[in-house]
């Protein structure tokens, strides 16, 4: 038996199994089964391309102000997955849609006398 991949992109893996079994069904014991025709077990890489690109964002930095209205930035980024837990930044023009905000204002409360 084989698992189907473990990811849809970036390089996943999926496992083979081999099982002996009576009649396509009922699992027997192994040395019911001759081992020269036992096919290949273990793991296979799959689904190696990249994944699709996406925005992505860093955490908000101190906000300029403690009060009477500042602004904090974070960065962002277009991004795609290459190999699992690794990303490569790409141009922005890649990514669809308009970049997630980019600085905001905060600490609008007036400042006390």
């Amino acid at each position: 038996t084989q698992s189907s991949c473990s990811a849809s992109c970036a390089g996943g893996i999926f496992v083979t199994k081999a099982m002996c079994v009576r009649d396509f069904l009922t699992p027997v014991n192994s040395s019911s089964c001759n081992l020269q025709t036992r096919p290949s077990t273990g793991t296979k890489t799959c689904n190696n391309h990249p994944c699709p690109v996406m925005w992505s964002t860093g955490e908000w930095g101190l906000c300029s102000k403690s009060c009477a209205g500042g602004q904090q930035t974070r960065q962002i980024q277009c991004v795609r997955k290459v190999i699992f837990e690794k990303e490569e930044i790409v141009p922005h023009s890649l990514c669809l849609g308009s970049a997630p905000t980019q600085i905001q204002t905060c600490n609008n409360q007036a400042c006390p006398p």
